[in-house]
C-alpha cells in the first residue's frame, strides 16, 4: 500500500482557488476551479457562478495536467499531432483525460505534486486563471504559508 502523505496543503490550496477566482471575478465571470493531487484525485473543488458541468470539466483539465505532467493546451498540440495518444493513454487511467486548455501542473521542487483546472469561461480565460492558480500555488508554497492576492 503507497502510504506517502500528499504534499498538499488545505491553505496553500484554499489560497490558489482563490486566486484563480479573484482573476475571473474581476472579470466578471463565473468559474469552476479544481485541484488534484498527482494521481487526479480531489483535493478541492469550488464552482462559483458557474453552470452545473464545469466542476467535471475542471476536474478533468486538471487530473490531465497532473497526471501527464504538462498544461492541457500543451496536451492538445501533441494528442492533435498523435491522434491514437488521447484514446490510448484514456484506456489506462480512471479519470477523464481531455484536451481542453484550463488544465496546468502544479509543481514543488520541480517535481509534479497535482494539477488545477479552470472551466466556465472562455478556453483562453480558463487557461489563463488555472495559470494564475498555479503561480500562486508555487509562490505560497515555497513560503509554506498562504499568500494573499
Amino acid at each position: 500500500m503507497h502510504s506517502r502523505n500528499s504534499p498538499l496543503r488545505l491553505a496553500t490550496v484554499e489560497s490558489a482557488v482563490r486566486a484563480a477566482l479573484e482573476v475571473a471575478e474581476r472579470n466578471g465571470v463565473g468559474v469552476c476551479v479544481a485541484i488534484v493531487d498527482d494521481r487526479g484525485h480531489d483535493v478541492m473543488v469550488v464552482r462559483d457562478r458557474a453552470i452545473w458541468f464545469t466542476a467535471g470539466a475542471a476536474r478533468a483539465k486538471a487530473a490531465t495536467s497532473a497526471l501527464l505532467g504538462m498544461p492541457t493546451s500543451s496536451f492538445a498540440e501533441l494528442a492533435n499531432e498523435y491522434p491514437d495518444l488521447l484514446p490510448l493513454i484514456q484506456s489506462q487511467v480512471r479519470e477523464s483525460i481531455t484536451t481542453l486548455p484550463g488544465g496546468v501542473p502544479l509543481t514543488v521542487g520541480g517535481e509534479v505534486v497535482g494539477g488545477i483546472g479552470v472551466s466556465g469561461a472562455t478556453p483562453d480565460q480558463d487557461a489563463e486563471y488555472a495559470q494564475v492558480g498555479a503561480e500562486h500555488f508555487v509562490r505560497a508554497q515555497r513560503s509554506d504559508t498562504p499568500v494573499s492576492g
